[in-house]
């Protein structure tokens, strides 16, 4: 089970990557269409929201997956 929960952890962080690279090729909306847009315009603003909102988005996932680990595993943290 902790090998599963790891697994997880990874793939919760990794989707994100995957969704924006999907974006970047062939979206006409969404964060990764938003940071490749404001790459082309030069607003690094509209980059740097659009990174920290996928940043906050990875994070919450991770530690949604975490959160199910100590409940999943308590066994293990308890000693």
């Amino acid at each position: 089970m902790p090998m599963i929960v790891s697994g997880l952890k990874v793939g919760a962080t990794l989707s994100v990557i995957g969704a924006v690279v999907g974006e970047f090729v062939g979206a006409d909306r969404g964060l990764g269409f938003l940071v490749k847009q404001g790459q082309g315009l030069y607003d690094t603003p509209l980059m740097f929201v659009a990174v920290l909102a996928l940043v906050v988005i990875a994070m919450s996932l991770y530690g949604l997956v975490a959160l199910i680990e100590r409940y999943l595993l308590a066994w293990k943290h308890s000693g």
